[in-house]
């Protein structure tokens, strides 16, 4: 994994793990760099050093890309659990379960396997399978919204990508 990479994601884990203030971000960026130096399999100190102007823009942009991919996260969390447990109180049934086809061709295996965690992580969805060509990612969805619900289900790895151009 690239080093700036792991940089950020580590120092954005840590401020929310340890509460979002300023103490815990910067204990996540001492950590970061304490961890990053202590291995230098993972690409050392020197791969988180900016080395221009562009540079900074880009972690910049990876951080806040970052920030909106957790809080992104929160939300869909947040709202499949209240669609779910208003489903379970309620003596209707709302769900209509189905598969739907996420198209995946321009990711890499491991944003796919990313994706596929993340979307198994929200209640109501579930990855199933990728197809044998790995142009699609099979979802199983209980609450499967209207049109464009498929690029929906893809926003969180785009989200990340639009960081990483």
């Amino acid at each position: 994994m690239n080093g700036r990479i792991l940089f950020v994601l580590g120092t954005i884990t840590y401020a929310f793990l340890l509460g979002p203030s300023l103490a815990a971000f910067l204990f996540g960026l001492i950590a970061m760099v304490v961890i990053l130096s202590t291995f230098p399999q993972l690409g050392g100190v020197r791969s988180i050093m900016p080395l221009g102007i562009s540079h900074l823009v880009r972690g910049v942009r990876l951080t806040f890309n970052g920030v909106l991919f957790v809080l992104d996260f929160l939300y869909d969390l947040t709202v499949s659990n209240i669609v779910l447990a208003h489903d379970i109180w309620t003596p209707t049934d709302r769900y209509t379960p189905r598969f739907v086809d996420v198209p995946v061709a321009d990711l890499s295996s491991f944003q796919v396997a990313f994706l596929a965690s993340r979307i198994t992580l929200t209640p109501g969805t579930l990855s199933v399978a990728v197809s044998p060509d790995k142009d699609i990612l099979i979802v199983h969805t209980m609450y499967p919204g209207g049109d464009g619900y498929e690029k929906s289900l893809r926003r969180p790895i785009d989200i990340l990508l639009k960081g990483l151009r």
